[in-house]
């Protein structure tokens, strides 16, 4: 059985909530590891090392992405928060010592509480 919510665009197959990237694209949340804003559009990584990239802006497919799962990191950037390895550094998200994205400075704090660090 699905269930369809218009009004976060999201759809809910079999328990696996479904969501409305753009165009004709509808993936899992589960499947995403990073999006990135490129002006009007949105580059979407997912975890298996595909990336597509879709005509919605990046503050739209947010609204979409379940609360408390994403973090908005940055102006262009949303993260998954179940990625494994990241380490917090001053000013950057960092994975095998390697920087991965830019914090901003009044996200930072946030980022910090909803990781309970």
């Amino acid at each position: 059985m699905h269930t369809v919510d218009y009004s976060t665009k999201s759809l809910t197959m079999n328990s696996k909530k479904i969501i409305h990237l753009g165009g004709r694209l509808h993936r899992s949340y589960e499947e995403i590891s990073f999006l990135k804003a490129d002006v009007n559009y949105t580059r979407i990584h997912f975890k298996s090392g595909e990336t597509e990239l879709v005509a919605t802006n990046l503050g739209q497919i947010e609204k979409r992405l379940p609360e408390g799962l994403f973090y908005r990191v940055n102006r262009s950037t949303i993260i998954n928060l179940d990625m494994k390895d990241l380490q917090i550094a001053a000013d950057s998200i960092r994975k095998n010592k390697k920087p991965l994205f830019k914090i901003s400075k009044r996200r930072k704090q946030g980022l910090l509480e909803v990781l309970n660090l």
